[in-house]
């Protein structure tokens, strides 16, 4: 019966991610749309890409690399594994599920062991909540909803994380430093775009200081400049070649014209969500985005069906209350005086205060950064991306104390079971369209034409040295509209081994 018990809440995790991942399958199609790195496509090809990754290129006549493609060389070997015992069609898919289990299980995992320093009871109940909130969440569905790698891998990687360190900080002991600089590895891809690196980075150098002062212990400060201090040297193939392309080319990004026609605007719809209203559903500017139906010939707001649910009678009553238990969960902490999670606190204000951005009370401080740190304020343009997850977590970790106490008070009176069930169902009923195929954008599973891989296998058999040039390119934007279903950046460059003039590259180099 112990065995049961230690296993049966990580099972479920597991069986609910399967069942997500078969609602939100579409069989034939390729998860592809929007912005999407399809190594798959061509394995060798992308390798030797990311491998000489300081300069790109493939991208037109040639760029310095903007963003940190050499990051993806430590995710590459699960997509070639991926690869060799899957469908073509199937790798994408497999790769987010896979992040999706990974972070539920990892945030279980951490919300189990913080729990079990002060209070043995209850925990594995309070511990599967948190999970089941990390995993059913507005700010989860809108990562994965138009998904990009970088941020699955943010989401599956930072549970562990924050587990492996503070186990670290607490003993000591040099498994745990080992797997620290493990997890360290593969979460580095989510420096495809460096700086969801350099916030994760920021934040996670906050709760090692906030550790540190809480704590007064000299192996405590050791042990958090270790931590430190690896997890920068393990970036560094990298980063060192990104630093560089922040002081060299900066510029280059801020001249586009992409930038200069869209930056306001991505900063305006990030603004309009950071009310008290939105922030407490973790709700955000996807909700006012539109894509193209090709059914219907015409714009219509992307997340049509979520809107509609969450105007159903009830829907949103839990996710505030949801919030509203993990803001409790805050106070829990204190009375508790566990320094580890109290140590999450300023990571939790430290994204608050970005995801608010310029609106009151912080409208003239974050104005004021803008302004004063041009570069800050295009890197963070869409907030939400960067910090969700990390505001996400905290909100988690603090909602697994306020369970523990509410089950320990109701398990007196024989309730506690009948609570864990009820905000479970909760939970899932609040995200019913994920498990109705909608956690994943419908529009993103796309049958891509034969005809494309054939193109691919021709273009292998000519010149590498040949270029290839996209016409017509009537449009700056570098956003491609398909008439079989497709819609995005593009992702024709992943099977093409010659450089590609397309306009999705001018961002970062004219």
């Amino acid at each position: 019966m112990k065995q049961f018990s230690k296993y049966f809440f990580p099972f479920l995790l597991i069986f609910l991610t399967l069942f997500l991942a078969y609602v939100n399958y579409v069989p034939g199609t390729f998860l592809s749309g929007w912005d999407s790195l399809h190594p798959e496509f061509n394995l060798a090809l992308y390798l030797k890409r990311i491998f000489w990754g300081v300069w790109q290129a493939h991208q037109g006549v040639g760029a310095v690399a903007a963003q940190a493609h050499a990051a993806e060389l430590t995710r590459l070997p699960l997509v070639a594994i991926l690869t060799l015992i899957l469908p073509l069609n199937l790798v994408r898919y497999s790769f987010f599920f896979l992040t999706l289990g990974t972070g539920a299980l990892g945030m279980y995992y951490l919300c189990r062991y913080l729990l079990s320093q002060q209070v043995n009871k209850q925990t594995n109940s309070a511990s599967f909540i948190a999970a089941l909130f990390y995993l059913l969440n507005l700010a989860t569905l809108q990562q994965y909803y138009v998904p990009l790698e970088m941020f699955a891998v943010h989401f599956a990687s930072l549970p562990w994380l924050i587990f492996l360190s503070t186990s670290y900080l607490r003993e000591g002991k040099k498994k745990n430093l080992i797997w620290f600089s493990l997890v360290t590895l593969f979460s580095s891809s989510m420096a495809h775009t460096a700086t969801l690196f350099y916030v994760y980075f920021g934040a996670f150098c906050l709760f090692i200081v906030t550790v540190i002062l809480l704590k007064r212990r000299k192996d405590i400060l050791k042990r958090g400049v270790v931590l430190v201090f690896l997890t920068a040297v393990l970036n560094l193939f990298w980063l060192a070649p990104n630093i560089y392309y922040i002081l060299n080319h900066t510029k280059d990004v801020e001249r586009a014209r992409i930038t200069q026609v869209f930056s306001d605007e991505a900063s305006l719809q990030s603004r309009a969500f950071g009310d008290v209203r939105d922030l407490g559903l973790l709700k955000n500017f996807l909700f006012n985005w539109r894509e193209y139906s090709f059914q219907k010939g015409t714009f219509v707001d992307l997340m049509d069906e979520w809107n509609t649910h969450l105007g159903r009678v009830g829907v949103t009553g839990i996710g505030y209350i949801t919030i509203g238990l993990a803001l409790i969960g805050i106070i829990v902490v204190f009375f508790r005086k566990n320094k580890y999670a109290l140590s999450l606190l300023p990571v939790f204000l430290f994204a608050v205060f970005f995801l608010v951005n310029e609106n009151p009370p912080f409208t003239g401080i974050f104005a004021a950064l803008r302004s004063s740190f041009p570069i800050l304020g295009e890197a963070l343009r869409f907030p939400f991306t960067k910090f969700s997850f990390l505001a996400t977590a905290c909100l988690a970790i603090y909602l697994a104390y306020s369970s523990q106490l509410i089950l320990q008070v109701l398990a007196k009176i024989k309730l506690g079971f009948v609570w864990l069930v009820a905000i479970s169902l909760a939970l899932v009923y609040f995200m019913l369209p994920a498990f109705q195929g909608k956690l994943i954008s419908p529009s993103m599973k796309v049958s891509i034409p034969d005809s494309y891989f054939q193109a691919f296998k021709w273009f292998r058999e000519k010149d590498p040295n040949a270029r290839v040039a996209k016409l017509p390119m009537q449009s700056f934007w570098g956003w491609n509209f398909y008439s079989w279903g497709y819609q995005g950046a593009g992702f024709t460059w992943f099977g093409v081994p010659q450089p590609t003039l397309d306009r999705e590259f001018d961002r970062w180099g004219l």
